[in-house]
């Protein structure tokens, strides 16, 4: 593997790392959460269980994912997943529950 392309994959993984943390800092949810809960979609969309891997090797989960090639669908995962448009107050939650009991 060349410089550049090492500089790519860290460059994606930086940016993985970053969506976690904005999206733990907004969601106010530990990083631990958040990363548990990407490897947990990844595991449906890669088919590949990357968490149990990690924990069975005893080596980063993003570590194994890069080894497999799959930083830039992890990374698309993560675009998807931890986009912050997703996120929604409990009054909003609430409020869309009302709406869907009374059909408005």
């Amino acid at each position: 593997m060349d410089a550049k392309d090492t500089s790519s994959l860290s460059s994606i993984r930086h940016e993985i790392a970053k969506l976690v943390n904005e999206y733990a800092s907004l969601s106010n949810s530990s990083h631990q959460v958040v990363w548990n809960s990407l490897y947990d979609h990844a595991k449906y969309v890669l088919h590949k269980d990357y968490r149990l891997l990690s924990k069975n090797e005893g080596r980063p989960a993003i570590q194994i994912v890069e080894e497999d090639g799959r930083l830039s669908e992890l990374l698309e995962i993560s675009r998807k997943l931890l986009n912050p448009t997703n996120l929604m107050s409990k009054e909003e939650f609430l409020n869309s529950l009302e709406e869907m009991k009374t059909g408005a």
